[in-house]
């Protein structure tokens, strides 16, 4: 593991292994997520996530989400086991989730809650994984009554 500063989202081969490795804030401190070379063999033919969420939410709500890992056609890949990483953009509250799915979700999961979105307006939450694209939900928050 290379010794230095890591910024928040920071991503990279830590550990020399040919996998993207990750480094996020946590209420610990740091924490490095160092993910197995075997992730392009948990794909299972995903190519991407569908992401369900609604459009918006009160300021200070926690986010539900459901991740589906989907095929080229749309299809969701039951043997997906990758790991997915949830990242909100809120300035007020920045964070970061890690989910390794499991056999048991069936290539969906639901995260309930997942971020928890503050600042009032248009907020987007990245999710990723490694090997696959970036999917972009965007959500607005309202002012708490």
């Amino acid at each position: 593991m290379p010794s230095g500063r890591f910024e928040a989202g920071t991503h990279g081969d830590f550990n020399d292994d040919g996998a993207v490795d990750f480094v996020y804030p946590s209420a610990s401190g740091v924490t490095v997520v160092l993910n197995a070379n075997d992730s392009v063999a948990n794909l299972a033919a995903a190519t991407g996530f569908a992401v369900s969420a609604p459009a918006s939410i009160t300021s200070g709500s926690a986010l539900p989400l459901t991740i589906a890992a989907i095929d080229a056609n749309g299809h969701v890949v039951p043997d997906f086991q990758g790991v997915v990483y949830i990242a909100s953009n809120d300035p007020a509250s920045p964070s970061t989730l890690v989910y390794r799915f499991t056999a048991a979700d069936a290539g969906i999961h639901t995260f309930n809650p997942s971020v928890r979105l503050v600042t009032v307006g248009e907020q987007s939450v990245k999710i990723s994984a490694p090997y696959l694209p970036e999917t972009t939900k965007v959500v607005n928050v309202a002012p708490a009554v």
